[in-house]
This record gives structure tokens, sequence and C-alpha cells, in this order.
């Protein structure tokens, strides 16, 4: 088993003045109070970022134009586009919970700082009370030892002066009250020395009773520290984890509905909701002119009309298809005409006729085949149908052709 080493063991210096230890610490919980706050920048960092991308999603999910597509595509897309939505609010809830985190790192960091300020301050105080009474205690030791050294030199030359023979006894005197003063002084400044001695180790034991207290109480921090920081970013990755299986699930969901995705039955669906008929329209054949000369000849000679009665030609057209599309066809002088004929809506009209109409409403087109008409326009009018109600009619001016409901216009009036 390895031995745990402590601070209060590892951290010291043999120094008198040796503070090396204890600065290398002091370091040690700064860099932890930096790594805090790196932490807490960096979770609002990302806060910050998962909000603009949730608001990102929102802005394109509302962009995302609703397909009309039928079929299994078309709901995939819509499901899309809120699965997407939903993102933005998966998101929003990761950056509400990074911006938390954030906020409790900075509220431990700036308990942990203030601790370690007011202990690291405290300590600092006494290593300087340390280091002045150090200086003055070196001080008191210099001038004692300067004293003592005075001292031994006059007690040499007093025992040499009283072994001497030539030297009058008045100097004997003035060297022994030298020698007097001398170790007087000597022992006024050992008593200085002494006591400042004894206070300089009272300082230092409570200097390193409270520098033990400050680097137990540092690795307590520290290690409270690891282990704070060590659970905040675990539920940092573990948002950033939730964070991409939710949107997966997002993406799951459509995954789920595109498997279900097949082209033909899309189509058939297709088909199913939008089809308007299987007949075609009926060919374009060409009219000659003289046929239609001829024909406008018998007519005018074999039928008298007056100037407006309720009759026409009952020669039926012939019938086309009820889908028929609009078609160009071109155009052709009409006959001369000699009279005029007033036509109901329930009765044909010929397709060698020229019938003005005019719309008593508008009709927007339903089918591809059919006309849309404008209140109040003329139209000519080529032909009724024989089974819904719909006449077949040319809008004036154009060779465009469709079917419109008769209820749509009034009476026909039709030139021969």
């Amino acid at each position: 088993m390895t031995l745990q080493e402590k601070f209060v063991e590892a951290f010291w210096d043999a120094d008198d003045l040796g503070v090396r230890g204890f600065d290398i610490v002091c370091a040690r919980m700064k860099a932890g109070t930096k790594l805090c706050k790196n932490i807490e920048d960096v979770m609002k960092q990302r806060a910050k970022s998962e909000a603009e991308y949730g608001r990102a999603m929102l802005n394109l999910a509302r962009k995302m134009e609703c397909c009309e597509d039928t079929g299994v595509l078309g709901a995939s897309w819509r499901l899309l586009m809120v699965q997407t939505e939903k993102m933005y609010q998966i998101f929003e809830r990761a950056s509400a919970a990074s911006l938390n985190l954030a906020k409790t790192v900075k509220r431990f960091n700036e308990e942990q700082k203030k601790k370690k300020t007011q202990i690291e301050e405290r300590i600092r105080k006494l290593h300087h009370a340390r280091q002045q009474l150090h200086h003055k205690t070196a001080d008191l030791h210099k001038s004692h030892y300067q004293r003592c050294e005075e001292r031994d030199t006059i007690g040499v030359q007093l025992k040499a002066a009283r072994k001497s023979v030539t030297v009058p006894t008045r100097d004997i005197e003035k060297i022994q009250q030298k020698f007097n003063a001398v170790k007087e002084t000597c022992n006024l400044t050992g008593q200085a020395y002494k006591n400042s001695v004894e206070m300089l180790e009272n300082l230092r034991q409570s200097w390193e009773k409270e520098t033990e207290t400050a680097l137990e109480t540092f690795q307590t921090l520290d290690e409270t520290r690891i282990d704070f920081l060590r659970h905040e970013l675990w539920t940092s990755i573990n948002i950033v984890s939730e964070t991409c299986v939710d949107q997966d699930e997002c993406c799951e969901q459509v995954r789920l509905t595109l498997e279900k995705c097949d082209p033909k039955d899309d189509i058939q669906e297709f088909i199913r909701k939008n089809k308007t008929g299987a007949i075609r329209p009926a060919p374009v054949r060409y009219q000659p002119y003289d046929d239609d000369k001829a024909h406008y000849e018998v007519l005018s000679a074999t039928t008298t009309l007056p100037h407006r009665v309720n009759t026409i030609s009952t020669r039926a057209p012939a019938p086309l298809p009820p889908n028929v599309s609009p078609i160009i066809i071109p155009s052709r002088p009409a006959p001369p005409s000699t009279s005029a004929t007033y036509v109901g809506n329930d009765v044909a009209v010929t397709q060698s006729q020229r019938n003005q109409i005019q719309a008593t409403k508008s009709y927007t087109a339903e089918n591809p085949n059919e006309l849309t008409v404008q209140r109040g326009e003329m139209y000519d009018f080529v032909r009724q149908m024989d089974k819904n109600d719909m006449w077949q009619v040319k809008k004036r001016g154009s060779n465009v052709y469709g079917l419109v409901p008769k209820e749509c216009f009034g009476s026909v009036m039709t030139y021969l």
C-alpha cells in the first residue's frame, strides 16, 4: 500500500525564513481558483452556444414550408418539421442546465477563494512579523558579540597591566573602570539578545502552528475542489450526452417513418386522391372551309327565321368526352351572318354557329379541362355537353376552349 503523504508533512523549508513550500501550496490554490473560473466561463459559453443553436433550429422549423405531398414522404417531412422544433426545446433545456452549473461553480469558487485568501493573509502577516523579529534578533546578536569581543580585549589589557611593573596604578584603575563598563554593556546586550531570541522562538512556534493548520485546511479545500469539479464536469458531460440522445430520438422518429416510404405506394395514394378520369380529349380534326360554306348556304336556303325567335337548328353536334381539356385550335373567319336567333339554356347549338354569351357569375376551373370565367365577360358558345350540364365555350379574342357550368351564363345570342 502506497503511503499517503499530506501537505502538512511535505511542504516545509529548513531555512529559518524559508517559505518555499508554503508558496508552492499557495500557487496550487490559485491555480485551482483559476481552473474553476475557466470551467465557469466554458459552461457559460456552452450555455450561450446551445441557446443560439436552439433558436437557429426554431427559425429553421418556421422556415420549413408545409409539404402538400401526400403519402409517407409528405408525412415524414411534416414530422421532421415537428421534430426540428422539438430540438429547439432540447437545446433550451441544455442551455439552462449548463447555465445553472456555471452559477454553481462560480458560487463554490468564490467561497473557496475567500477562505484561501483569509488563511494566506494570516500566514503572510505572521511570516512578515517573524522576518522583522529575526532581523532584530540578528542585530542584537551582532551587537552582543561585538561587546563581548571588546570586553575580552580590555580584560587581556587589564591582566597585562597588573603584571607589568612599569604601568602606573592610575592607568590600571582606568583600564579596570573601562572593563567594568564594557562588561555591564555586554550583560545588557546579552539580555536583550536573549529576550529577542525567546520572542522569536515563540513567534516561530505560533507561525509553525498556524502554517500547519493552513496546510491542512488547504489540503481539505483542494480535495473538496477536486471532488466538486469532478462532479460538475461529469454532470456537464451528461447534459451533452442527454442532448445528443434526445436529438437522436427526434431523428429516429423521422427515420422510422421514412422506412415505411415506398415510391409506388406514394404514387398510388396520390392518384387515388387526385385522379380526374381516364377518358382523354377527342382528336382534333381538320374542317375544310368549303364544307362549312356549303352547310351555311343550304341552311340559309332552306330556313326562314324571324329577327329574334326561340328556335334554332336541331342538328346535334358530335358528342365529346366529358373531361375535355382546354385546347387551342386555329381560328378561321366566321361565316356571314344574316339574322339572329335567341336560344335558351336548355337548347343545344350546332358547332357551325357563332354564339355570343355573357357570364352572369364568376367560376374558377376545378379540373384541367375546365375554363375560368369572370362575371360580365363575353364568350363564344360552342356546345352543350350531354351528361353533366356543362357548356363548352371559347374565350373571345383567343383560341382557348374549356368546360363551364351553364348556370354561369344567361341567354345565348346566335348569329347565323
